[in-house]
């Protein structure tokens, strides 16, 4: 797999809004509240509709995970449904090369690198030229040396 580059945050905490309320414009009221709250948004994820209900699943910086929840609970307190998860402690590692578009498979072997070493992947985003994994931050050492070895060094 032709990658150039691999970043690593060790600063991230995963937010999980599992059965959010169908309504218009929800996804703008949130992201400008966490914003306003002053969190930066990174990775978002949104999973597809079933009924008409999508969960979301974003990334912020570990400082910010407490007033992203409280925001959050404010927000939706009377969508007794929503559930609201934090995962705190978590590291995101971005994989960067022009090889990853159009290659059949990159994805599968990103995937079979961190199943080799036992770890767990927490979210995935993938673009023509990028795949950005969310992991547990005690994972982040391991995931980093596997992707290193297999990606880099092709072993």
């Amino acid at each position: 797999m032709p990658v150039q580059v691999m970043t690593r945050d060790d600063n991230a905490a995963a937010v999980y809004i599992r059965n959010p309320p169908d309504v218009p414009g929800l996804a703008y009221r949130i992201f400008e509240a966490i914003t306003d709250g002053g969190a930066d948004v990174d990775m978002i994820l949104q999973t597809a509709a079933y009924n008409r209900k999508a969960d979301i699943v974003f990334t912020v910086q570990r400082e910010a995970a407490d007033r992203t929840e409280e925001i959050l609970r404010n927000l939706l307190a009377e969508h007794k449904e929503t559930a609201i998860v934090v995962e705190r402690n978590c590291t995101r590692l971005c994989v960067t090369g022009d090889g990853l578009n159009g290659r059949a498979g990159s994805a599968a072997e990103l995937f079979r690198c961190l199943w080799d070493t036992g770890i767990r992947l927490y979210g995935v985003t993938t673009s023509d030229v990028k795949m950005t994994l969310l992991v547990g931050e005690d994972d982040g050492d391991r995931a980093a040396d596997a992707i290193v070895e297999r990606l880099f060094f092709g072993e």
